[in-house]
């Protein structure tokens, strides 16, 4: 086995073979090191402050000497838009970052529920109040009804059915997809119904704000009113007095 220098990192030797490998940044394959031969390149440094316009071998020296990578970030640009950095380090921070963005995102499954043509008013209610649980957890929900020999000639009785038992989880879902046919199925896709109580949540606030804003104007009106007619009566009293003394 042979060994590999920083000056062939792009390779990776097996019993004296050497296989090319790939480098990706956001998904796009990089190039990396004394793989980069433009004639000129702008180079950035690990702090992402800018160093210059250089040819590639002066870069891929800079990087040699600071004990770094070269990584063509912006190949589409004139020149290209190269970076010194440790690119094993930056590897594994873009992993760790993947995964703990995974973690408190929670995925949406989506999930099945049967119905039959025949079915009862009690068991569409059970149903529903499991659809609901679902729901509530943030899941899709498919609904479906099965159609048997001649039930496929009273379709619209399936889609009665499924309306019917939307009814029953309006308060927590909304139709992604309405009650349709699709041979001797019939489906409907349910989603959770949170962004709408959101959204009333937010607006709730800002009406309560108007009306207490309204009804302290309009305290405020009243108390000026009675002021001012209280004035007016003492003026109208001292003036009553003065005629008086006149006289």
């Amino acid at each position: 086995m042979f060994g590999v220098s920083r000056h062939c990192s792009f390779f990776s030797c097996l019993n004296g073979f050497c296989f090319r490998r790939q480098f990706f940044i956001k998904g796009q394959r990089v190039e990396l090191n004394y793989r980069i031969r433009d004639p000129q390149v702008r180079v950035l440094d690990d702090k992402g402050e800018q160093i210059g316009i250089m040819t590639s071998q002066e870069a891929n020296r800079l990087a040699d000497s600071r004990g770094l990578d070269l990584a063509k970030i912006n190949p589409g640009s004139n020149p290209p838009v190269c970076k010194i950095m440790d690119y094993g380090k930056f590897k594994f921070d873009a992993v760790k970052r993947e995964k703990e963005q995974k973690k408190h995102q929670k995925n949406s499954e989506m999930r099945e529920m049967r119905l039959s043509m025949n079915i009862d008013k009690h068991d569409l209610e059970t149903k529903a109040r499991q659809t609901k649980k679902l729901l509530t957890d943030g899941d899709k929900v498919k609904v479906s009804i099965r159609m048997r020999g001649r039930e496929q000639a009273h379709a619209k009785l399936g889609v009665t059915v499924m309306n019917n038992f939307f009814a029953l989880c309006e308060d927590v879902s909304v139709i992604d997809i309405k009650a349709h046919t699709e041979g001797r199925n019939i489906f409907m896709i349910l989603t959770p119904k949170k962004l709408e109580a959101k959204s009333n949540k937010s607006r709730q606030p800002k009406t309560d704000k108007k009306i207490s804003e309204l009804k302290e104007t309009s305290s405020q009106n009243k108390l000026q009113q009675n002021l001012g007619d209280k004035l007016k009566a003492k003026l109208n009293d001292a003036e009553e007095k003065n005629k008086n003394l006149d006289f």
